[in-house]
Parts: C-alpha cells; sequence; structure tokens
C-alpha cells in the first residue's frame, strides 16, 4: 500500500495519491478532507446503488441493444 512519511490515518487510502506532492499545505489539505471522508463516502455509496438500479434498469429495458453501437 502507499504510506508517505508522517502519515497516521488508515483510512486515507480513500484519498487521491499524493507522491511528489507531499507539502506541508497538502497534507493540511488531506487532514481536511479526511474530516469529510465518511459524509462523502456515504454520498458515494448512495451514488453507486443509483447506479446500479439505473444499470438494472437499462438491462431489463428492450432498447440496451440500441445504446450498443
Amino acid at each position: 500500500m502507499y504510506s508517505p512519511i508522517g502519515h497516521h490515518r488508515r483510512n486515507s487510502s480513500q484519498l487521491p495519491h499524493f507522491h511528489s506532492t507531499m507539502t506541508p499545505v497538502t497534507f493540511e489539505i488531506l487532514e481536511l478532507l479526511q474530516s469529510y471522508s465518511a459524509m462523502y463516502l456515504s454520498i458515494e455509496e448512495l451514488r453507486i446503488q443509483n447506479r446500479r438500479t439505473i444499470l438494472k434498469m437499462i438491462l431489463n429495458s428492450t432498447t440496451y441493444s440500441s445504446l450498443i453501437v
């Protein structure tokens, strides 16, 4: 996995990987994003569920074959 020096949060793997741009400011931004990660993940979960529902609707519909060109 990816573990930059000084990183102490386990659930940071959900955030984009900043390898070369690990400045103090970037780290502060990452820390700030961490506070919103729970809310963000619950929103993502809802979006994924909606996407699955939409995909099911597409798969079940008769127009599915016309979508593939």
